[in-house]
């Protein structure tokens, strides 16, 4: 039996015996031996209470622990997995990439580099590293992009023609390798006394509006014969020709390339072969590949709406029954040229309208008139004027009904049409 006090019996006896259940009074001389160590035990703080609640502690600190374990081997096991998995795709890519394949053809002072590289990075610094060794003006750069490339495991090999004393093509072979880390794939250079003919390369970059024209030819003619060839299709505004040189070249096996991109049905460009033989001859190529026609409606239209916008704002206006602009419309036809400078078109009409207060003949005149001076006023303010077209209407498409001074200024009105 448990030791414990007389407070400690007083009370057992006295619970057990006021109990309703119990049909007796309280002794408390009396006590049942069998119940007083659990009832004890229960009574006295710290006891098996407290015995218990740091036992669902301990097993809760355990449970915790084996938690703790279980996510550290879970997030082991992912970080493995994803790894893995990395290892897995890297390698398949890797595998799926081509290795790039660069050749270089040399002909006298003349160098063509070929093949397919990942990304305009690349071919930025293949091109920069060449026109190290060799002029710009004598590089021909027929690189593609082709993200399916990779310059791991990627070759250079160098071949061709140049004079006996010319090292050029071992330093460019060279240079590839190590600024490229690529595999030297051979150097194959026929050695001569002689310069080679080099064929002429004509580079002709068009954007709907302009031509320049770039390259390297054997004399001044051909020079003139280029231009006149572009002038024909483009007109003369249109024409740029000072990056035309003259080299040591040949027209045997010459060609011409076009690239660029004009508005969807502009098919000039595609004259330009027969211009171009018929000048300087049938032999030559002309390649128009590279150009790529795209659809400037929605431009032209957003374009259209910035002028209508700057002359609702601010309009053209004449002296009257006069087709002399007035000075307070420099500013508005500034705006305007500056917007057409920058269009896509291959047409710009200036449409001249008048109200109904006149002959209509005499209407058709003046109209026509105020047409052409802004046409005339835009070149002067630097837009093409092969672009520029002026048309009189006279008062026949009037914008509201000439029933007030207020609609008849209105009426009196350029308006612009933008062509593609």
């Amino acid at each position: 039996m448990t030791d414990f006090d007389v407070e400690d019996l007083e009370e057992l006896t006295r619970r057990q015996y006021e109990s309703p259940a119990l049909e007796y009074d309280y002794d408390p001389t009396y006590y049942d031996p069998s119940d007083t160590d659990e009832e004890l035990d229960r009574l006295r703080p710290g006891g098996n209470e407290e015995q218990t609640t740091w036992g669902y502690l301990g097993l809760l600190g355990v449970l915790f622990v084996l938690l703790v374990g279980f996510a550290w081997a879970c997030n082991e096991r992912g970080e493995s997995d994803l790894t893995a998995t990395q290892a897995v795709e890297e390698e398949r890519e890797s595998a799926a990439l081509t290795p790039v394949r660069l050749t270089i053809d040399i002909a006298g002072d003349t160098v063509t580099v070929r093949g397919s590289v990942p990304d305009d990075g690349a071919r930025s610094q293949i091109i920069a590293t060449t026109e190290a060794v060799y002029d710009s003006a004598n590089l021909i750069d027929e690189l593609t992009v082709d993200p399916a490339t990779t310059l791991e495991d990627g070759s250079v090999s160098v071949s061709g023609v140049a004079l006996e004393d010319d090292d050029r093509p071992d330093r460019l072979r060279n240079a590839l390798v190590d600024d490229l880390a690529l595999t030297d794939g051979g150097l194959t250079i026929e050695r001569s006394e002689v310069a080679a003919a080099v064929p002429v390369t004509v580079d002709v970059v068009v954007d709907g509006s302009s031509v320049v024209l770039s390259g390297a030819v054997p004399d001044e003619d051909s020079i003139t014969q280029l231009i006149e060839a572009a002038t024909a299709v483009w007109g003369g505004g249109a024409v740029d020709g000072s990056g035309l040189t003259v080299g040591d070249r040949s027209w045997t096996n010459g060609r011409v390339r076009l690239t660029g991109t004009v508005p969807g049905g502009d098919e000039r460009y595609l004259g330009l072969e027969a211009e171009v033989q018929s000048r300087l001859g049938a032999l030559i190529s002309v390649e128009s590949a590279g150009v790529q026609q795209v659809d400037n409606t929605e431009t032209l239209n957003e374009l259209e709406e910035q002028i209508k916008a700057a002359l609702e704002e601010s309009p053209i206006l004449f002296d009257p029954q006069s087709s002399e602009i007035q000075t307070a419309s420099d500013e508005v036809l500034e705006t305007i040229a500056a917007i057409l400078q920058g269009a896509p078109a291959n047409a710009i009409e200036v449409v001249g309208h008048t109200d109904d207060l006149g002959p209509d003949d005499e209407n058709l005149l003046l109209s026509q008139e105020r047409a052409e001076a802004v046409v005339a006023r835009l070149i002067e303010l630097g837009v093409d004027e092969s672009l520029l077209n002026a048309r009189g209407e006279g008062e026949r498409f009037p914008l509201v009904e000439n029933d007030s001074d207020e609609n008849r200024a209105l009426n009196r009105r350029i308006e612009f049409l933008l062509i593609q």
